[in-house]
């Protein structure tokens, strides 16, 4: 019986998937809150720090489990970004952005984002800098170099020549 329990796994699951109406790829002003909601409930990796000696299949259901929730949140954060970026909340969104990369330090997306984000609010140092962290990060732990289109996006900042700022 479960009605005298509060469960933040399951909480962070109803928050993250309420798209009140709409598709769950776009975001409104609307989402914010529970997007800061389900954002501020997850606090990083499922049961990081707990094992059981001899006990494969419970961490296998835990590796699972773990990545279940990863996935979400990275889709909680890539959302909330969107809706700050969009409200003009950039420093918001690069703080978003940042939480995103924390799960997956190689999500090459999020470090695009984080690009455009710094871009612009008028930081382009912050922009390059992001570049440079994800060029030293990809050949540390992948020995590859960024896509084409991170190379072009990083060549356009260079060149003041930016898509469009959401509105």
């Amino acid at each position: 019986d479960r009605t005298d329990v509060s469960v933040d796994l399951d909480d962070f699951t109803t928050v993250a998937e309420d798209f009140h109406g709409h598709d769950r790829t776009a975001v409104c002003p609307r989402c914010l809150p529970e997007l800061r909601r389900a954002a501020d409930l997850y606090r990083g990796e499922f049961l990081a720090g707990f094992t059981l000696r001899d006990a494969p299949d419970f961490e296998s259901w835990v590796g699972f489990r773990g990545e279940h929730f990863e996935r979400r949140a990275d889709r909680v954060f890539t959302r909330l970004a969107a809706v700050q970026a969009l409200s003009g909340d950039y420093g918001g969104a690069i703080e978003t952005t940042a939480r995103r990369l924390a799960i997956d330090p190689l999500h090459e997306d999020a470090y695009r984002t984080l690009m455009l984000l710094h871009a612009w609010s008028g930081d382009r140092s912050g922009a390059v800098d992001a570049y440079r962290r994800l060029v030293a990060t990809l050949d540390t732990e992948l020995g590859v170099s960024p896509l084409d289109e991170t190379t072009e996006l990083y060549e356009a900042i260079l060149e003041e020549d930016l898509p469009r700022a959401p509105a």
